[in-house]
């Protein structure tokens, strides 16, 4: 049957070519871990490379010095979510990786600061927000795609509020935090809580 990848062609290695060797990484070395980002109640987020494409990246990691482990499970759903919703305001995962057994969710870095620190006086960071209601009215516009873009794959963030909401340097929007999120379908190999089975916000 055809496909939209018929005209895919498969390159091997050209035998004419000096030949340039390439080992990925062993598992330990696929992230180097950098300085602290943030900190919940049970995960922390670092800033991060990876080395094999010499990027800046963040990991978000379980911490276990609050007292209480957060599910390696918990984590995972949180990356296979956002990994499934492809928008341009919400951020992008890039790997889950692995460290001493904890998955480690591997995303875009995104150079900004969160939407409650700068929604009262936006243009002390953002000298193009002269008119603080009109600049808020436009975030608050992306979020809503966003929002919009995950209702139609049947996903419920349960945690939209400012503060989860992180406005990049030059005014990219991105949704964060989709840790309580939940399905309204169940074609989700279960991997995701469905909405009927969850009552509480905690």
């Amino acid at each position: 049957m055809s496909t939209q990848f018929d005209s895919l062609q498969t390159f091997g290695p050209d035998p004419d070519a000096q030949e340039t060797a390439f080992e990925a990484p062993p598992d330990d070395e696929r992230i180097w871990l950098g300085e602290l980002i943030g900190r919940g109640g049970s995960a922390e987020v670092r800033a991060a490379v990876q080395p094999v494409l010499g990027r800046q990246v963040a990991v978000k990691r379980p911490r276990h010095d609050a007292g209480k482990h957060l599910p390696r499970r918990s984590l995972l759903r949180e990356a296979w979510i956002t990994g499934a919703l492809e928008h341009p305001n919400i951020v992008p995962i890039h790997d889950i990786a692995y460290q001493h057994g904890d998955p480690l969710i591997v995303m875009k870095h995104i150079e900004g600061i969160s939407w409650d620190q700068v929604m009262d006086d936006p243009a002390d960071r953002f000298p193009e927000a002269t008119d603080p209601l009109s600049w808020n009215l436009g975030i608050l516009l992306s979020v809503c795609n966003a929002v919009a873009f995950a209702h139609s794959r049947g996903i419920l963030h349960r945690d939209l509020k400012p503060a989860n909401v992180m406005i990049g340097e030059f005014g990219e929007v991105y949704v964060v935090d989709w840790g309580l999120a939940v399905s309204l379908d169940d074609d989700r190999d279960g991997r995701v809580p469905l909405a009927r089975e969850v009552t509480t916000i905690s």
